[in-house]
């Protein structure tokens, strides 16, 4: 097997399956919780998001540029131990804020609880091996991060004692700490920790734009469950968290394609900088004509998806489902985008358009919640999103011609004949509808030019290169 197609199978799996997993995971929550209790978990989740972060996780792409692009065993020595201070200095800092602001003992607890987690996820080697185009570590050590977790929660988890979520999550993130440094020294040796300042210092300030800037576009994840736990309630932000969890589910797309796009996308410019417009257009292309259907699939579906596995309770969340799946949409179209703009080493762009993004995104989202309750969230982060994509586009086209317009035009017919299929045939069976609609659609790009026999060629080309 090549090495695209192992890292795409890998990544399908350990991605569909974390994910899923994961899903599953909060299904259970769910129905194990009140929704008070649900949405102090959230809470608490997204702070420890932030925490790992700001101690961690905005290196990441730049540690994934410099292993791609060479670098040698000080580097990766100097760059694991820089996190782990960091790490440790972000849990205090943390620490002390929740008991001095939190006035909710249970909910304090729990954010001290879950920031212990950011060590092992600071240790995790995740970009060393994306970096290395070598993702299968990666796969199975977040299948065990997953199952680990989801395994202490149905033994121990009840009623009286949400406590054990955190340390669940602690002790599964732990095994694939471990599972992944075992690889890593099996296959490349063990890993000698350097301590140099001055060499923090440079590693700072190298990935500082491009770095920051990442981190700043996770903020605008992470920022909407904040805002609705202080202008709303806890409900409010279970109700938030259960249609995000299904648009997180699909998400599984976005990771897995920036995880081989990106550092594919930064070896060919390197290698040869006149393909980086045919790649990325084909790339669009084909992403628009896959994420159309689905996304109009989701919409359709989202009233009997959402009681069926989260229950009526939650019937609110149907709505901002439905509206986050434009979220969804833009986000995979703004991963091409804006990766293609750091591969070519436009680092300034991508991270202006994520300061402006950042800025937007606590604006809007505090005055459309304010105002419009959880539906002006869920539009305040679409907005934010689109806004994001057109910035990306302007700055990328100083460089690469991208048409993501005449692409979405040319699919809307099919896209239209599928949903008048779908919904003229759903009261029938849904599986057959479903199946139908795909066929037209299916049809109806082919005869609409939105694909090419070619198209066939290059993909085995690309899946089967070395």
């Amino acid at each position: 097997m090549t090495r695209v197609s192992k890292n795409i199978l890998s990544l399908a799996i350990s991605e569909g399956g974390s994910r899923l997993i994961g899903f599953v995971t909060t299904v259970y929550l769910v129905r194990s919780l009140s929704m008070h209790d649900f949405g102090l978990i959230s809470i608490a989740i997204a702070v420890f998001g932030y925490a790992l972060l700001f101690a961690a996780h905005w290196f990441n792409t730049y540690g994934i540029r410099q292993v791609a692009s060479g670098t040698n065993s000080d580097f990766v020595g100097n760059f694991i131990s820089l996190r782990f201070i960091l790490s440790v200095l972000i849990i205090i800092i943390v620490s002390i804020i929740s008991v001095i602001i939190v006035t909710d003992y249970r909910l304090s607890t729990l954010i001290i609880y879950f920031t212990i987690s950011i060590i092992p996820g600071a240790l995790f080697l995740d970009w060393y091996f994306q970096g290395r185009e070598d993702l299968v570590p990666v796969s199975i050590s977040k299948l065990i991060i997953s199952f680990v977790y989801l395994l202490f929660l149905l033994l121990f988890l009840n009623h009286n004692s949400i406590m054990v979520v955190p340390l669940s999550f602690l002790f599964a993130n732990v095994a694939g700490l471990i599972l992944i440094f075992v690889w890593f020294n099996s296959k490349y040796g063990f890993i000698k920790l350097s301590i140099s300042i001055s060499r923090w210092k440079i590693i700072i300030k190298e990935s500082f734009a491009v770095s920051f800037a990442s981190t700043l576009a996770q903020l605008n994840v992470n920022l909407p469950v904040l805002v609705v736990g202080i202008i709303l309630t806890a409900s409010d932000v279970a109700i938030f968290n259960v249609a995000s969890k299904f648009v997180f589910v699909l998400l599984i797309a976005d990771r897995l394609f920036y995880s081989i796009y990106f550092p594919a996308i930064t070896r060919i410019y390197s290698q040869n900088q006149n393909k980086i417009s045919e790649i990325i257009n084909f790339v669009l292309r084909w992403l628009i004509l896959f994420i159309l259907p689905l996304s109009l699939f989701c919409i359709i579906a989202a009233e009997p998806l959402i009681k069926l596995v989260f229950g009526i309770q939650y019937t609110n969340s149907i709505i901002i489902f439905q509206v986050l799946i434009g979220y969804f949409l833009i986000t995979i179209l703004n991963s091409v985008l804006g990766y293609t703009l750091v591969a070519i080493k436009q680092e300034k762009y991508f991270a202006r358009t994520i300061y402006f993004g950042a800025i937007a995104n606590l604006i809007l989202v505090l005055l459309l919640t304010y105002h419009f309750g959880l539906l002006g969230t869920a539009i305040a982060i679409v907005t934010v999103e689109l806004l994001i994509l057109i910035a990306f586009k302007l700055y990328l086209k100083k460089f690469v011609e991208v048409d993501i317009i005449n692409y979405i035009l040319k699919g809307m017919p099919a896209l239209a004949a599928m949903g008048l299929t779908i919904y003229y045939t759903i009261t029938y069976n849904v599986a057959l509808s479903i199946i139908a609609g795909l066929i037209v659609y299916s049809v109806l790009i082919y005869l609409f030019k939105c694909v090419y026999k070619s198209d066939i060629l290059k993909i085995k080309e690309l899946l089967l290169w070395k």
